[in-house]
């Protein structure tokens, strides 16, 4: 349960579907008046009570509609709302989201195909599945970084807001050859080093070098 509120329209509702139900009202008229209690928004378990012990109920009990942690509440008691006020801002716990802040320099690793992991200083055994992620469509012009969210499954409820989170990605390695950067010749166009045959003869190969 989240608040316990009266609602006028609601009791008004009720009103009419007990006056036209206990009046005679015909099948397709009473099924016309639970269908507006329903627009209403009147719980369906409501409705039922309503139906059942043909009593008017003046306060209602509205739930959270998902599990998690009430991060704003914005209510007193005997306070007036409209039906566009936001009363209550609730951070679902599974699966969260996750902001991440990736430099641009190394923007050009990340892909569709791209595996992140997650772990949390609280947790140091623990790594998290990231389910799905996207890159936003901006980037801080202070600290030159791309900001990332992460959906994470939290099925254990291990992670909670405002954590700290360490962003591990995956990239695919391969092997690569170490040599001095001395033996490497710069032409301008190309990279080349001098390699020994199996006669033993010098001979120059182009080179890719990887920074």
């Amino acid at each position: 349960p989240l608040i316990d509120i009266t609602i006028p329209e609601w009791v008004e509702a009720q009103s009419e579907f007990l006056l036209l139900s206990g009046t005679g009202g015909t099948p397709t008229q009473i099924r016309g008046v639970l269908e507006r209690l329903r627009l209403a928004g009147i719980p369906e378990e409501d409705i039922q009570r309503l139906r059942s012990t043909r009593t008017i109920q003046t306060r209602f009990t509205i739930k959270a509609p998902i599990d998690g942690v009430i991060t704003a509440f914005d209510l007193r008691t005997g306070m007036n709302i409209s039906k566009d006020k936001v009363v209550a801002l609730i951070q679902g716990m599974d699966p969260v989201w996750i902001s991440a802040a990736v430099p641009e320099s190394i923007a050009y690793l990340l892909k569709d195909t791209s595996q992140f992991e997650i772990s949390v200083p609280a947790y140091p055994d623990k790594t998290f599945h990231v389910e799905k992620w996207n890159i936003l469509p901006s980037v801080d012009q202070t600290t030159r970084t791309l900001q990332v969210r992460l959906q994470v499954s939290n099925k254990d409820e291990f992670l909670k807001p405002g954590m700290n989170a360490y962003l591990k990605l995956n990239t695919k390695s391969q092997e690569v050859l170490l040599i001095p950067s001395q033996a490497v010749i710069d032409t301008g166009k190309e990279q080349r080093v001098i390699t020994v045959d199996d006669e033993g003869k010098f001979v120059p190969k182009q080179i890719h070098v990887l920074h």
